[in-house]
């Protein structure tokens, strides 16, 4: 949940985006299944998406599709809650 909150920093993150996408991607990976906060914070966001700064929207966007695509596209276990 650190680096998430990193990367949605306004006005911009410290670092790339792609700095936190690989480093969420390999604690994913390498804490199978997926850590619990991380999933938990995804999905608070994802619940609060009507009310998120347009910027924050994109950013969590274009970090989930970067995540899931390596994971063969597959949502779970985010989308339990969706």
């Amino acid at each position: 949940p650190a680096l998430l909150s990193m990367l949605l920093l306004l006005p911009a993150p410290r670092h790339r985006q792609t700095y936190y996408a690989c480093l969420l991607l390999d604690i994913s990976r390498l804490l199978t299944p997926a850590p619990r906060m991380l999933v938990r914070a995804v999905n608070t966001l994802y619940a609060s998406l009507d009310r998120l700064d347009a910027e924050l929207a994109i950013r969590l966007a274009d970090w989930l599709s970067f995540h899931i695509s390596h994971f063969g596209f597959n949502l779970e276990p985010f989308e339990a809650s969706w």
